[in-house]
């Protein structure tokens, strides 16, 4: 029986959470308008306080910022609980020059293993596998979504 997804939320800025293929997570940044994997959206809408779960966990690290933005404090907060953090870069770009991938923002020093994260979201993590993809080093990682 096919579930029910919820609608893209477009214009909230959310956050969603997938593993690499060494168990690594990230916690990418829609910006209102970047892709949501079918297997990641329902917990991005369904949970509202997703964000504040991740910020609740403690600090593990240090983080390091890959691009000047004038606030950072969200990709810092989550970078410093060991996710690695992609945003939607291209909601500040024409068209032309969109990359049509999310682009990794902050690293954090010592990354965390799904394992590692509480039970919920343990689940709410590995629901996403992009299992072609390596966190640490991919600069950009292109998500299929249903939007």
């Amino acid at each position: 029986m096919p579930v029910n997804l919820p609608a893209y939320p477009y214009g909230q800025d959310l956050v969603w959470l997938a593993i690499d293929a060494s168990g690594m997570v990230s916690a990418f940044i829609t910006a209102g308008e970047g892709p949501i994997p079918s297997s990641a959206l329902q917990a991005a809408v369904g949970e509202p306080n997703l964000e504040e779960q991740l910020h609740d966990l403690p600090i593990t690290c240090q983080a390091t910022l890959l691009v000047n933005v004038p606030v950072a404090t969200s990709y810092l907060d989550l970078a410093k609980r060991g996710f690695f953090v992609f945003d939607w870069s291209d909601i500040h770009r024409t068209s032309a020059q969109a990359t049509g991938m999310y682009e990794r923002v902050c690293l954090p020093e010592r990354p965390v293993a799904a394992s590692a994260l509480p039970a919920y979201l343990q689940a709410v993590a590995r629901a996403t596998a992009l299992q072609s993809v390596s966190f640490a080093s991919s600069n950009r990682v292109h998500v299929h979504a249903r939007t």
